[in-house]
């Protein structure tokens, strides 16, 4: 028997395919803690700098490693049609060129690879259907087809499989709220109607893709508020019923993925 005993002593006495074993689940267990000590210490939020003008009301996209928010209301309920980029590295707003139209709010955008895309929206007496590409090497906008659907305030926009879709909105309130969905075809500059969602007509809803679907959850109906998430399928053009998204049902929430994992808050009741 060893008088001193270092940390592989014990090991060295064991049969070799034990030995192994053993060290092999040592060294999971040391990957294991230092992937969840990591992802521990991911789950922290850490400030940033300011959206400019305290603009509300807005719609963001991206575009090669840049963000970007574009519309909104500023100085208590003034609406713009201002363009801002956001540098993650340099934690910096930028002014861009503003979006070829009048200030609004509630308007819709998404982005389908580096190309980014808004429009519609809502100024208080006007409801807007226009719609214009943003390219960012050359810092301009190039006028595209108007968005055809019944309404705009409200709609959300998002992307899929190099396609651009549209869903729900309003016209003003005292028309009824959408259930249309619409997609935009950049190559061709096409929009095409698709599927309404089943639950019906929706405005100020949380719209994102994963995993070669297109999810909604939340919204507004004109008389009342939801949580029902549903699942687009754009090749089979069909909606699936999936389990409702947990918390308190809000309008004009936010969402974004992190390591395959999608992230939704904020809003307001």
């Amino acid at each position: 028997t060893p008088k001193r005993c270092g940390k592989n002593t014990i090991l060295n006495f064991l049969p070799k395919e034990l030995h192994n074993k053993l060290l092999i689940m040592k060294k999971l267990l040391i990957i294991s803690s230092f992937l969840i000590s990591t992802s521990l210490m991911s789950q922290n939020w850490v400030q940033r700098a300011d959206i400019p003008n305290n603009t509300s009301r807005c719609t963001g996209m991206s575009s090669k490693g840049k963000g970007y928010f574009v519309f909104g209301q500023i100085n208590q309920g003034q609406n713009t049609n201002a363009l801002y980029e956001y540098d993650p590295i340099l934690d910096s707003w930028t002014s861009k060129a503003n979006f070829p139209g009048p200030g609004r709010s509630n308007g819709f955008s998404f982005s389908i690879g580096d190309r980014v895309f808004a429009g519609g929206g809502y100024n208080g007496t006007s409801t807007f259907f226009d719609f214009a590409e943003y390219i960012p090497d050359s810092n301009i906008w190039v006028t595209k087809a108007n968005f055809p659907g019944s309404g705009t305030r409200g709609s959300k926009g998002a992307s899929l499989k190099g396609k651009g879709y549209v869903v729900g909105g309003t016209y003003n309130r005292s028309r009824p709220y959408s259930s249309q969905m619409w997609e935009y075809d950049p190559t061709t500059d096409v929009w095409s109607q698709k599927a309404n969602l089943p639950s019906g007509a929706t405005s100020g809803p949380v719209l994102f893709n994963s995993d070669s679907l297109l999810y909604l959850t939340h919204g507004h109906n004109g008389l009342s508020m939801h949580s029902n998430l549903w699942a687009y399928n754009p090749d089979s053009n069909n909606w699936v019923q999936k389990t409702s998204c947990p918390g308190p049902a809000r309008l004009n929430g936010t969402s974004f993925e992190v390591n395959g994992k999608i992230i939704i808050g904020g809003g307001h009741q």
